[in-house]
């Protein structure tokens, strides 16, 4: 009993482990002075062997109580307060034992007794009622326990029971001896046979604890936490052999009505086709024989959705083996645990997609007493990632479309309408007519110049954040120069003043950029004060990127069409033939948001108009799923 009370104060970091060694010291001591006493050789031996062996006598079912609440779900009522309790009862009790010889309320008179042919001494006395009462309340404790185990053993998994039906058979041996002597059934009169029944009781707990891990893996609170739980959870002994898993785990990996319960967790993936994208957990031999993972060709899944076809053929590639463990235990692999696997298992010609993150359980001392997984179903991620997939795909295939389409259009119709104008300039110049005729021949040029920019307006829309578009630093201070010196007759004919500050380098593509600031300053101009129009460009630095501000002080917009500026064809004044094509914004808008962006307008009519442009400060191009 010492030894075994020794192991569990070793693993005192374990659940119930000290309450453990405390029982099976408390056990020891009862046996140890119970041999003194009946050595005694006279009513003083006898008397003082008897009142020390009451103290582990009022020890060992508080322990037992103890390690019940502990092992239990009923931890929370261990508390210090219920100690102090059971701690103030001994010491009353044993105030008891130790003066009995003024009160006699604990036992009588000890009448020494030879036995056994003179060679046992035994001492013949009665109990008080002191001892009946206290023999009353350790009764109670111990059958509290017992009855907390058989709660527990009722909903416990397989290997737990085990556990607990041990735990049990233990303590009902020892109370059963005692009940056996103090009934007066036991087989030897006068001798407590309870020392004995802890013999038996050390051997059992000795196999609880060496044969089922008695303190590597406990049960506490499972079935109101674990198989409540949505994930799946399942743990492996230091062997690799499935000691758990909830119901969850079963319904993701198992048919119905199957157990994995002891088995080692190879048993789990037969039938998964594991991806080969993803690291983790999953055992591999390659045909060389070296340990590997399929973690080996790991992508993030959060960029693209493993790709079945490819990751078939790479199974395929690979032998599945026992190597668990070795897998496990070799250096080069054994981070791979800490990461996630996605497997496929196949049940009923349904396929469900689980993710698996595996992770030690270590004790106090961070010795490995097992492993823990926890499985995720990732159906619907795996297949909206899929969909999703399809639908960037089909997109890019639009946006290709769509270039193409308008660089067909841009070519079949400009091709005519540069004939159409070809010949209404010779009619203007070759032909005499009236008045009437040349008016309706200047429309008609007009509006044939007006179509050509359109087809030209579009073709900018559709062609930007193309993929041959290619991001780098861009100083804005270099970008604004080129598009002044672009425009400078137009601000020189409209008498403009333009002024900027020091601007941001930001992360873009260099001719968008151009195109975008050309496009917001000629808006500008075209709808500046007539008397002293005034542009004015400033920039400022957030957290997280840089804001660039284009401020005129025009005709400013009307609050109710502010909203609908950035709509293709839009026009703000549908009257004003000078108003463009009203794609200006809307090409702005593309270019902002292809740079991940944000663009807004504030306005004041008779005021001016303010353009407001953010720029984070990492840019990645977003162009492929960028609609056109």
């Amino acid at each position: 009993m010492t030894i075994i009370g020794l192991f569990a104060w070793r693993n005192r970091g374990a659940t119930g482990a000290r309450s453990f060694s405390v029982l099976m010291f408390a056990s020891a001591l009862w046996a140890v002075t119970y041999a003194f006493q009946i050595a005694g050789a006279n009513e003083v031996t006898i008397g003082f062997w008897a009142d020390v062996n009451h103290i582990p006598v009022t020890v060992a079912p508080v322990a037992w109580f103890w390690l019940s609440l502990q092992f239990t779900t009923y931890k929370r009522f261990a508390t210090r307060r219920l100690l102090a309790v059971f701690v103030t009862i001994a010491i009353v009790y044993l105030t008891f034992v130790f003066t009995n010889s003024w009160h006699s309320l604990v036992r009588g008179p000890i009448e020494p007794t030879i036995v056994a042919d003179g060679a046992l001494v035994i001492s013949e006395h009665s109990f008080g009622p002191v001892f009946w009462l206290h023999t009353a309340y350790s009764y109670l404790l111990i059958l509290l326990g017992i009855g907390l185990f058989v709660q527990l053993l009722i909903w416990s998994p397989a290997v737990y029971r085990r556990q607990v039906s041990l735990l049990i058979l233990g303590g009902a041996v020892a109370v059963g001896t005692s009940a056996v002597y103090h009934t007066g059934l036991s087989p030897i009169p006068y001798v407590d046979i309870t020392p004995f029944g802890f013999a038996i009781t050390g051997i059992i707990f000795f196999i609880a604890i060496y044969q089922y891990q008695l303190f590597d893996l406990t049960p506490i609170a499972r079935s109101f936490v674990i198989d409540r739980l949505e994930e799946g959870v399942v743990v492996l002994d230091p062997q690799y052999r499935i000691v758990d898993m909830n119901v969850a785990a079963q319904s993701l990996l198992l048919p119905p009505d199957a157990t994995a319960i002891g088995e080692r967790v190879d048993v789990l993936l037969p039938t998964a086709v594991c991806q080969s994208q993803f690291g983790g957990f999953v055992p591999m031999t390659t045909k060389d024989g070296s340990a590997r993972s399929l973690g080996d060709e790991r992508v993030r899944m959060t960029n693209e959705p493993p790709n079945m076809a490819e990751s078939t053929q790479a199974v395929n590639k690979v032998e599945r083996t026992n190597s668990v463990k070795a897998v496990l235990d070799n250096p080069e692999t054994a981070s791979e645990t800490q990461h996630t696997a996605l497997i496929a298992v196949e049940h009923d010609m349904e396929t469900t997609y689980v993710q698996i993150s595996t992770t030690p359980i270590v004790d106090a001392r961070d010795d490995l007493v097992g492993y823990s997984m926890v499985l995720h179903d990732m159906t619907q991620t795996y297949q909206l990632q899929s969909k999703l997939q399809r639908s960037a795909k089909k997109l890019q295939r639009s946006n290709e479309d769509l270039e193409a389409f308008a660089g067909a259009v841009s070519h079949d119709l400009r091709a005519p309408l540069r004939a159409i104008d070809w010949n209404l300039e010779r009619l203007e110049d070759g032909i005499e007519h009236s008045s009437e005729q040349s008016e309706l021949a200047k429309t008609a040029k007009e509006n044939t110049e007006a179509a050509q920019e359109m087809i030209h307006a579009l073709l900018s829309y559709a062609k930007v954040g193309g993929p041959e578009t290619s991001f780098e630093h861009v100083d804005c201070n270099v970008v604004v120069n080129r598009v002044l010196s672009r425009l400078q007759f137009d601000i020189q004919n409209a008498d403009a003043t333009v002024k900027y500050e020091e601007l941001p380098t930001v992360t873009g593509s260099s001719h968008l950029l151009e195109l975008l600031f050309q496009n917001l300053l000629s808006n500008a101009l075209t709808y500046s004060d007539e008397t002293n129009p005034e542009i004015e460009i400033s920039a400022t630095t957030i957290r997280d990127g840089h804001k660039i501000h284009i401020s005129d002080n025009g005709v400013g917009i009307d609050p109710d069409a502010i909203p609908y500026v950035f709509d293709i064809f839009y026009q703000v004044d549908p009257a004003n033939t000078d108003g463009g094509t009203g794609m200006g914004l809307a090409i702005c808008k593309k270019i902002v948001e292809s740079h991940n962006g944000e663009i807004t307008v504030d306005s004041t009519p008779g005021v001016g108009t303010t353009v407001t442009l953010y720029f984070p400060q990492n840019t990645e191009p977003f162009l492929s799923s960028q609609p056109q």
